[in-house]
């Protein structure tokens, strides 16, 4: 238990909302309509939650193809892809509790920041969060890392032994460590247990969210 957390960050794919199948599918449907070989599912269910150029290169994408593959990516997932999704089990009422308690909400994503405000608002949760930070179209903010330096500027943060950020892959446990904060990793959603080893708490399930922090 560590009551001492004041701004909690939230990574969206795989951590607060199930959102595999839409993914995968619209790397699916940008890689064939490119003609390129389409990896297994157990790959790619590793692309959710990296940034889409990061998961292309990983495909073989020419460097001048990357962003013509996001534009395919994003034609299919943004009528259909986004919506094959639901919110883990328990999520609502953690968000909620923590609200309750005085928490500030952070989302902390790769995904597209107007993207990810519409998937939030598709599942009815975004108005637990105080500030939806996320990538942008230009890929400026390009890792997790940056995200989060975003989102320090924009709730106005200084103290960052206030801040823990919530995750379910490698990637949100190495934008903790690069930024100075601590982060819970959960197991509930994509990431593996190996490569959620250096997070500094570990939830099995949501509700341990609470445990942790409250």
């Amino acid at each position: 238990m560590n009551n001492s957390f004041k701004y909690i960050f939230f990574d969206l794919d795989g951590t607060l909302v199930a959102s595999a199948l839409g993914i995968v599918n619209s790397f699916k449907y940008a890689l064939e309509k490119m003609d390129m070989t389409i990896p297994t599912d157990e790959i790619l269910m590793t692309f959710v939650g990296p940034p889409l150029d990061q998961s292309f290169r990983f495909c073989g994408v020419d460097e001048a193809e990357i962003d013509r593959a996001i534009e395919l990516y994003r034609e299919n997932y943004i009528p259909r892809g986004m919506y094959e999704a639901y919110i883990f089990e328990g999520i609502e009422n953690v968000l909620k509790t923590l609200k309750e308690n005085g928490k500030s909400l952070i989302v902390t994503t790769s995904k597209v920041e107007h993207l990810a405000e519409k998937v939030l608002a598709d599942h009815n949760i975004s108005k637990y969060f105080d500030f939806i930070c996320g990538s942008d179209v230009e890929l400026t903010r390009n890792s997790k890392a940056k995200v989060i330096e975003y989102a320090f500027e924009r709730a106005n943060i200084s103290n960052r032994d206030e801040v823990i950020i919530v995750g379910d892959t490698k990637y949100d446990i190495i934008g903790a460590k690069e930024t100075g904060i601590k982060s819970i990793g959960v197991l509930y959603g994509y990431g593996s247990n190996d490569e959620l080893k250096d997070a500094d708490y570990i939830a099995e399930k949501s509700s341990d969210i609470l445990s942790i922090l409250l």
